[in-house]
């Protein structure tokens, strides 16, 4: 059997649509998760950082607060930049059937 000749998959618009807004939504899903996670040991860890006795301890967790911040800062960068991907993603749509219409 050739492959060309085999049907071939067309997804509809409803499909693309509703797959486009499941990606979006599983990307600002998994980023808040990571976003809280990262809160939360900060957290944690400023709670009893006071309890860390050598300075090399103290050094560490500075590092880990340092990394774990960035993560929040472009967690919250990640959750803009799809909001403003899925307005730009709707006009473009708008602008798309405002054409067909004329």
């Amino acid at each position: 059997m050739n492959p060309d000749d085999s049907p071939q998959f067309q997804p509809s618009e409803e499909d693309v649509k509703l797959w486009n807004k499941q990606s979006f939504d599983y990307a600002a899903d998994g980023t808040k998760q990571l976003i809280t996670i990262a809160t939360g040991v900060v957290t944690a860890t400023a709670i009893f950082v006071k309890d860390l006795a050598t300075p090399a301890a103290r050094v560490a967790t500075v590092l880990g607060w340092s990394a774990l911040l960035t993560s929040i800062i472009f967690g919250v960068f990640v959750l803009f930049s799809l909001a403003g991907n899925s307005r730009r993603a709707a006009l473009v749509l708008l602008c798309y059937k405002l054409d067909t219409l004329f």
